[in-house]
């Protein structure tokens, strides 16, 4: 009996066992391992303004092992790049790369083009790409003015250390996990500095506290991240955290912050200006310049809920750059839980509008069992239309269109039906009238039919579930 029980357990221990000895190894060497794959490069960065000219020293510190490409801004000139010992980098190339070996750091020296009041150009800094992308890093940036009489600095990361003295100025911040850092320049002269909530406001004036007290009203149902707003600045330009307005109201300061929403501090190509325009009279409840941005403006406030547009632009805020048109595409569609692309097909002011509308992402099942197409169906204002053709084919009915007199024939076994575009009869077996609104539209070239006259008229029964939609001859 003690045998029998000893050829059971002895397995059972040995299991056991092995099962103690991989918990034990991933308690001493999991963590580490999910921390070093969790860890970001370090960037530490020491600005020095003197006289018109910026000199940068940056290191880059915990950067794995391999080979990057090295990202090295427009307009920086006199770029050596050495390891921590003292080694030259190779830079080589174009784009020009770098090979980092284990626990080496990196050491660069630069000189920016200073240009005045306004932001330093883009993004100022040396970065690492990997894999066709930025690699985000964790920054300390300081900055010694040494005209502190003319000129200030400010930053939306987080304020490290501000230090004024007789003849000089030092800064530093921190932020972390970023690829984007705004550093912003300002003449000392005449600007006071006001705090309101998580706005700082830098104008020539000292500005109303009714004022400023409607603005952080305002602010407080957009967003809670800290934000800068240079009132009557030369510049025009915004960015992540720093924003620009030639004159400070509840309209301009809207307007002002859905277009650093949109924007997120890039510039806009000339060409999709209008699309940015018409998408800020949208957000702020403002009047279009172009026919084309009143027609957007009017397709999104009639299929988008007040709700739905808070969300929209609250997503694309925490975007650090967004992609014109795709990601206005894919936030509008995580939004209504469908797909679309509406700005993709509006993005060129020259071409007529295409109707905003949603592609349904759900299978089909023909008489319950899957079925392959390459169409969709699609829902405007609350109403599912598909394909006349895609579901033609699937049903194995027969269409004749006469496009220049906008009539299509639908054959189904016996019965006819005769539909024509933008009226409210049809002829059913070329002898009875019948009386519906909106049969058939047209969508961006393509016919298609409402499903509840697919239901109604054709006798095909389409009915909605939770991932399907089945569809019974």
């Amino acid at each position: 009996m003690i045998r029998k029980s000893l050829l059971y357990t002895t397995p059972l221990l040995f299991l056991l066992t092995l099962l103690v000895l991989y918990q034990w190894s991933m308690y001493t060497y999991g963590d580490q391992e999910a921390d070093a794959s969790l860890s970001l490069p370090k960037a530490n960065i020491r600005v020095i303004h003197d006289d018109g000219r910026i000199y940068v020293e940056q290191s880059i510190e915990a950067v794995k092992e391999g080979s990057y490409t090295v990202r090295i801004p427009e307009g920086i000139g006199s770029v050596e790049c050495v390891y921590e010992e003292g080694k030259p980098c190779l830079l080589e190339g174009s784009p020009t790369t770098v090979t980092v070996s284990a626990n080496k750091e990196l050491h660069f020296t630069y000189e920016l083009p200073f240009k005045g009041e306004g932001f330093i150009s883009g993004v100022w800094f040396i970065q690492l790409v990997s894999n066709g992308s930025l690699i985000p890093m964790d920054m300390n940036v300081s900055i010694t003015e040494k005209q502190p009489d003319k000129w200030i600095w400010i930053s939306s990361a987080l304020e490290v250390a501000k230090i004024k003295k007789d003849h000089i100025d030092f800064y530093q911040w921190e932020e972390e996990k970023v690829t984007n850092f705004p550093l912003y320049s300002l003449e000392a002269e005449g600007y006071s500095e006001q705090q309101k909530g998580p706005i700082t406001f830098y104008s020539k004036n000292s500005l109303p506290e009714h004022t400023l007290n409607k603005i952080q009203d305002l602010y407080e149902q957009l967003s809670d991240e800290p934000l800068i707003v240079v009132v009557g600045s030369k510049s025009n330009s915004s960015q992540r955290g720093v924003m620009h307005v030639s004159s400070l109201n509840e309209q301009s300061f809207k307007e002002a912050w859905y277009h650093l929403v949109l924007t997120a501090g890039a510039s806009v190509p000339k060409e999709m200006k209008w699309l940015i325009d018409s998408l800020v009279a949208y957000s702020a409840n403002t009047n279009s310049d172009t026919e084309k941005g009143k027609k957007i403006k009017t397709a999104l406030t009639e299929q988008v809920t007040e709700i739905e547009k808070e969300k929209f632009f609250m997503l694309l805020s925490e975007k650090d750059e967004i992609r014109i048109p795709s990601d206005l595409d894919q936030t509008l569609g995580k939004v209504k839980g469908l797909e679309t692309s509406f700005f993709q097909e509006n993005i060129s002011l020259g071409k007529p509008f295409v109707p905003l509308y949603f592609y349904e992402t759900k299978k089909i099942l023909l008489n319950n069992n899957p079925v392959k197409v390459n169409w969709r169906p699609i829902k405007i204002e609350g109403e599912r239309f598909y394909p006349l053709g895609g579901l033609a084919t699937l049903m194995n009915m027969k269409v004749t269109g006469i496009p220049s007199e906008n009539v299509y024939i639908v054959r189904k076994e016996d019965d006819t039906w005769r539909f024509s575009l933008n009226k409210q009869t049809f002829i059913e077996n070329e002898e009875s009238f019948g009386i519906a609104s909106e049969v058939l539209i047209e969508v961006n070239k393509d016919v298609y039919m409402k499903e509840r006259y697919i239901k109604e008229i054709l006798g095909i029964s389409v009915q909605e579930g939770d991932q399907s939609f089945y569809i019974i001859e």
